[in-house]
Formats: structure tokens, C-alpha cells, sequence
């Protein structure tokens, strides 16, 4: 048990969390997704957030973490809070889809470049989660995974029930296991404890370069062969 919480003591693990503005959409509306630069409708600024990521990372590393679990963005255009304001009828907004879309493969490009430079012989240092992904299995065919529905949140008001925060006036729902958001924009537990089996025991299509079950048994490894 202790080896397991030294382990386990040893990751690290980065999310990076995207704002949703209740700001008005249409012709107007700026593209500007996740930072400002130079421009108000540049989505390359993306590069930029990237550049600085990668920075962090770096000194992460030069601090002594060897172990740092990434996850990417997930689905900001399917959350309740998003659908009940921009959304007639349940449908993700592409906008920010494609922004995440966007962004995610370009981070998990850079993961692998800062491993091959930071690894040790193909030992990963970051290991990235494609939490888009994860997640847009129970937002495509949320009765596959035993939700009844994944545009409406078991906690909140108005529509989808995704307008403010989980309060004691809330409309709350009958069972929470049958919703995958459990308010406006968090997964429900059931949703992240299917969430967190992908980090576990998931294929490269959800985690890379490999799940956390083998970095543990790498990690245990070399433990023993110390001892």
C-alpha cells in the first residue's frame, strides 16, 4: 500500500480549463477562442497559448516532476451552460467544437516532441489525455454507456437545466447515474468514474503514449529493481 501511494504520490496532473462567456453570437461576435492577441479574430492565437504551455511543462520538468498527466480540452461547445444559451434544439455549437478540435491534436504533439527530448529512453515524462474524445462517446450515443441523456444536467434551472450554478432552489433531477453533466458544466460521478477508467486502462485513442495502469507498472518496476 505504500509503494502504491508513492506511486501515485509521483502524478502530476494538469487540466486546462477553458471559460465560457455568456456573450452574444452572430455576425458581430469575434472568434477570439481561449486567449487574446494581436487580433480579435485570430484563431492561430492558439500557437501562442501552446508556446507558453510548453514553457510550463519544461519547468515542471526542470523542478523534478517525472510523472505529468496532460488532459486536453473537452467538449466546451456540448455543456449544459452553453446549450442553454446559444443551442435551439441540443446541438453542440461548432464554434467552440472546432476550437478544441483545434487545439487538442497540437498538444498532444507537443507532449510527444517534450518526450522525446525530456524521456528517457521512450520512459514518457507527460502523458496526454484526449478528453475530448472521452467525453464525445457519451455526448454522441449517451445510452451506450447508460445515460438517458447528455445535453441536460440533473442540477440547475431554465433550459437543459445549464442557466447558473446547483442551488437549494434548483430543479434536481431523480437520478443523478442517468445524466452525464451533473450541472452546468461538470460530469456527473458515474461520468467520471467511466471517465477515469480511460485514463487507466484506455487505448491510445483516449491516452498517449500509454495509460496510467502501465506507467504504475513502470513505475513499480523500477522501484524493485532498486531494491
Amino acid at each position: 500500500m505504500a509503494s502504491a501511494s508513492r506511486l501515485v504520490s509521483l502524478a502530476l496532473c494538469l487540466c486546462l480549463g477553458a471559460a465560457l462567456h455568456a456573450a452574444p453570437r452572430g455576425a458581430h461576435a469575434a472568434r477570439a477562442f481561449f486567449v487574446f492577441g494581436d487580433s480579435l479574430v485570430d484563431n492561430g492565437n492558439n500557437n501562442y497559448l501552446l508556446s507558453e504551455y510548453a514553457q510550463v511543462l519544461a519547468r515542471l520538468h526542470d523542478l523534478g516532476a517525472r510523472r505529468v498527466l496532460v488532459q486536453g480540452v473537452g467538449p466546451i461547445g456540448c455543456v449544459p451552460a452553453e446549450l442553454a444559451l446559444h443551442s435551439a434544439d441540443g446541438a453542440c455549437d461548432p464554434e467552440l467544437q472546432r476550437a478544441a478540435e483545434m487545439y487538442n491534436p497540437r498538444l498532444m504533439a507537443l507532449l510527444a516532441d517534450l518526450n522525446a527530448r525530456l524521456g528517457a529512453g521512450g520512459d514518457p515524462v507527460f502523458v496526454g489525455v484526449n478528453t475530448h474524445r472521452i467525453h464525445n462517446d457519451f455526448i454522441d450515443d449517451p445510452r451506450a454507456y447508460g445515460f438517458q441523456t447528455a445535453t441536460e444536467a440533473c442540477c440547475g434551472q431554465g433550459r437543459f437545466n445549464g442557466l447558473g450554478l446547483c442551488t437549494v432552489m434548483s430543479s434536481l433531477c431523480a437520478d443523478r447515474d442517468a445524466y452525464v453533466f451533473w450541472d452546468n458544466f461538470h460530469p456527473t460521478e458515474r461520468a467520471n468514474r467511466l471517465i477515469v477508467q480511460q485514463f487507466m486502462y484506455g487505448t491510445t485513442d483516449y491516452i498517449a503514449p500509454v495509460n496510467l495502469s502501465t506507467v504504475l507498472a513502470m513505475d513499480l518496476r523500477k522501484q524493485q529493481l532498486r531494491t
